[in-house]
This record gives structure tokens, sequence and C-alpha cells, in this order.
């Protein structure tokens, strides 16, 4: 079996490790609450790409241009402007996600009868019928 490394472009990775190296950049720029709102997408030319989560996101990263382009330069990463567009940010694989939602269990035996008794009891037909499909959904046997 081939190992991961040898299938992986280098150059591919050595991208990736720059953009996620620029991300960190950024957000020690920033404010802590853009903290996973915002990350840079690429460089070329000279132009760094940087997304923001929503359109507020993205209009505060514009105001705070002059901060992030000294912070690059500083870093040793010349670049003569930036590029903020809006995208939905990709989510982060270590993120806690809720557990999928659970069926909820059946009704017990005794709230399957009482629905039968009160079907059996209604003087309304479709009411009548609306119950006893219920039932029956729960108690085949009905």
């Amino acid at each position: 079996m081939r190992s991961l490394e040898r299938l992986i472009d280098p150059a591919l990775v050595a991208r990736c490790q720059h953009i996620r190296h620029l991300t960190a950049r950024l957000w020690e720029s920033l404010p802590p609450e853009f903290l996973g709102n915002c990350m840079v997408i690429g460089s070329d030319d000279g132009i760094i790409s940087i997304v923001g989560e929503n359109a507020a996101w993205a209009t505060r990263l514009r105001f705070f241009e002059p901060q992030i382009l000294e912070v690059f330069h500083k870093a040793g990463t010349p670049c003569s402007r930036l590029r903020v567009s809006v995208r939905p940010l990709p989510a982060d694989p270590l993120a806690q996600r809720p557990p999928p939602p659970s069926r909820p269990s059946p009704p017990a035996p005794e709230s399957v009868k009482a629905l039968r008794q009160l079907a059996e009891d209604e003087a309304h037909p479709e009411l009548s019928a609306a119950l006893q499909r219920l039932a029956r959904r729960f108690d085949p046997r009905v």
C-alpha cells in the first residue's frame, strides 16, 4: 500500500500549509470574535484572498485591511491588497457535532389502549377516525 505522502502532490501540501499559516496570521491581527468567521483561501501575485462567513464579517474585514496588510508584511508575506469576499466557511472537522436526532420511542401499550378507548367514545366521526388511525400506527392489531 502506498503511503499518503506519496499520493499527494508536495506542492499542494506546501500551499495548504502556507494558507494555514496566513490564516493564523490573519486571526492574530484581528479581535478574537473573528476567529472561525473568516479565513485566507489563497494568495497570488501579492493579493491575499480572504472570505468572511457573511456580509457583516466581510465588511468588518475590509475595515481592518490596513492592519491586516501590516501584519502580513511583518510576517514576511509581501502583499499589496486584500480580496475580501463572502462565502460560507467549511465546517471544522474537529468541531463537536450534535448527535443525529433519535426516533421517539413508541408509546406504552396503556397509551395505545387509551387512544383506542378515546376513539370509540368520540362522537365526532372524523376525529374518531383520526384517533383510530393513530392507534393503528402504534398497534396494527387494532
